[in-house]
């Protein structure tokens, strides 16, 4: 049994090995984010000013690949995207419960007869909910610009 677990263990291990991240280490300070394979990201073209949003399938130390489809090297990109998968997900829950609210409010509402200023207090409380989601949006869209942040390929064997 305890050869087992120790195999099982060791499984484990084996399958950390020969990891590939991209850092962004902001220059001047401590800051490391770190960005992963087959992480969704969103990465910002210097010449065209477009979003190109994705996985990303591959990345070196001179490029980073969208969906296998798209390669940008780095001196082209502006600013890359990644992470805060939490707010995004907050942001919707609010956004998602805020609508669910107001549509209970206006049924009950209209079943009970009741008046829009019956319904104001409700309604304006949903729209708050929906509005603290869009907030939460917009705080998962954190991007990191080239200009201030340098990008370290790390290869751990």
């Amino acid at each position: 049994m305890k050869i087992f677990l120790v195999l099982f263990l060791l499984s484990f291990t084996i399958a950390g090995f020969g990891q590939e991240y991209l850092y962004f280490k902001k220059k001047n300070s401590t800051k490391i984010k770190r960005l992963d394979l087959m992480q969704k990201a969103a990465v910002k073209d210097k010449r065209t000013g477009v979003w190109t949003k994705g996985y990303v399938t591959a990345f070196s130390d001179s490029s980073i690949t969208i969906d296998d489809e798209k390669r940008f090297h780095l001196k082209h990109v502006e600013s890359v995207r990644f992470g805060k998968g939490g707010w995004k997900f907050l942001g919707y829950s609010f956004r998602a419960g805020g609508g669910l609210f107001a549509g209970i409010v206006l049924v009950n509402g209209l079943v009970n007869k009741d008046s829009f200023e019956q319904m104001s207090g409700p309604l304006g409380i949903a729209v708050a909910m929906y509005a603290v989601g869009w907030g939460f949006e917009l705080l998962s869209r954190k991007g990191y610009s080239l200009e201030k942040f340098r990008v370290e390929y790390v290869v751990i064997d």
